[in-house]
């Protein structure tokens, strides 16, 4: 199948308001995509409405259309540059060589608007119905897991371990268990100034990343209404959440866009109807 080109502008390494994050590149797309993800400089996927998946190995100066059908929402990537996907009717696949997808084995009742996955075995996904669900036999089956009560709007999830989940709520709240649900811990980041709206923001309009339950860096959007221009919202922590530190990555937002951390934390990817941007920390 012919690869597709695009229109990819190449950008001078510059410092977004005193961020350590600079712009890589531009890449206006011609196909349909709802999300898009940079694992480096070169390997990177769109996926979106109708079963569109393309991936990169260059990039984003040529894409590769992976055959799939259905809706896709959610992405995420190994470090052994492998990719994740989920969509309608709970289909999740994996994209090992670049070229096919294949199938997990057990689809999950309702559309997969979240998916992580720590190796090609052991993965989590979030539902329409905001149901967590765990599987250790690369989806052979799925085990539901138990949230708190007061849990909102799930827009990020993370896998630090097996049993380790960190999700990011639409009230700003940051849930941590180690158990696979058993116990839950709850910190509200502190990042009242910044004056974000998380009631405004859906699935993926988060990405976060931990290396364990303490170590981890999250990333939201923080639209403005009255500007095509907001920021993408960087917290890094040691303990937690309890404390954090933030930098800010000037960037053109609207009502769709999605963001993507890579599993390093070194490339981030924003993405809406007009292009998509990846920026890679310095």
């Amino acid at each position: 199948m012919k690869n597709c080109l695009v229109l990819l502008f190449l950008m001078p390494f510059i410092s977004c308001g005193g961020s350590n994050w600079e712009k890589k590149t531009e890449s206006a797309i011609s196909f349909p995509y709802t999300i898009s993800g940079f694992i480096n400089d070169t390997s990177g996927i769109t996926a979106g409405m109708f079963g569109e998946i393309h991936v990169t190995k260059n990039g984003g100066k040529e894409w590769k259309k992976i055959p799939e059908f259905n809706d896709k929402y959610a992405i995420d990537a190994l470090e052994s540059d492998k990719f994740i996907h989920g969509g309608f009717e709970g289909l999740v696949g994996i994209i090992a060589d670049g070229e096919n997808s294949v199938r997990l084995e057990s689809p999950i009742s309702g559309l997969v608007m979240l998916v992580n996955f720590l190796d090609e075995r052991y993965g989590c996904v979030v539902n329409k119905f905001n149901d967590i669900k765990i599987t250790a036999d690369g989806g052979k089956t799925w085990k539901g897991v138990q949230k708190p009560p007061a849990m909102g709007k799930l827009l990020a999830i993370d896998l630090f371990s097996k049993g380790g989940i960190y999700v990011l709520d639409a009230r700003g709240d940051l849930y941590c268990t180690t158990d696979s649900g058993a116990s839950w811990g709850k910190t509200t980041l502190a990042i009242q100034k910044y004056k974000i709206d998380f009631t405004y923001l859906s699935s993926n309009s988060a990405s976060m990343r931990f290396s364990d339950a303490n170590n981890g860096t999250i990333a939201v959007i923080a639209p403005d209404d009255k500007s095509p221009v907001g920021f993408v919202l960087i917290c890094k922590t040691t303990d937690g959440a309890k404390t954090i530190s933030t930098e800010r990555i000037p960037c053109e937002l609207n009502a769709g866009t999605k963001i993507f951390l890579s599993p390093d934390t070194l490339y981030l990817t924003v993405s809406n109807d007009k292009k998509i941007t990846l920026f890679r920390h310095r």
